[in-house]
């Protein structure tokens, strides 16, 4: 698995990388609590009424620090723990937008994000999906989309020779 981590880590540094709006957002509560305890002045009803910013506070760290934990991460635990299971990638292809998504696609028909990479980070992040995972397709045309609706293994199959893998287009 370390050699894995080290494959990996373009996509591991996205879930480390920055504070989340949510993040943000639970430290501004919890300094206006503690701003509005110390102008309380020891009143009882304006100690528990400053009190009421630190609650979600707590609860918006406790889901940003979630969302950013690398071991939370459901697409990280799958190319770390089952990469066998994703049978294609592709990154989309939003022309001038600033973040972007790499969508890893399952045999068993479901999707896994990997949302908000800024823009120049996508070739790398690409490039080391690409040496972990080298039985994957990738790329995204609408005949894989097509394969993969109908059968999610057949999106790899050469429809010419099935006995030989798919080159990515």
């Amino acid at each position: 698995m370390a050699h894995a981590l080290e494959v990996l880590q373009p996509v591991v540094a996205l879930h480390r990388r920055g504070w989340s709006p949510r993040a943000i957002l639970a430290a501004v509560f919890l300094v206006g609590s503690v701003v509005a305890t110390a102008l309380s002045g020891g009143n009882p009803v304006e100690l528990v009424l400053a009190a009421i910013p630190a609650v979600p506070a707590a609860i918006l760290a406790i889901t940003a620090a979630r969302r950013f934990d690398v071991s939370r991460s459901n697409a990280l635990d799958m190319l770390l723990r089952n990469p066998k299971r994703i049978v294609w990638f592709y990154a989309d292809d939003i022309q001038g937008a600033v973040r972007r998504c790499v969508y890893l696609q399952l045999s068993d028909g479901s999707t896994l994000p990997l949302p908000n990479i800024p823009h120049q980070d996508v070739p790398a992040v690409m490039r080391a999906l690409q040496q972990h995972l080298p039985h994957a397709v990738v790329g995204y045309s609408d005949t894989r989309r097509q394969r993969y609706g109908t059968n999610p293994r057949m999106v790899a199959v050469n429809v010419s020779n099935p006995g030989l893998p798919m080159l990515p287009v």
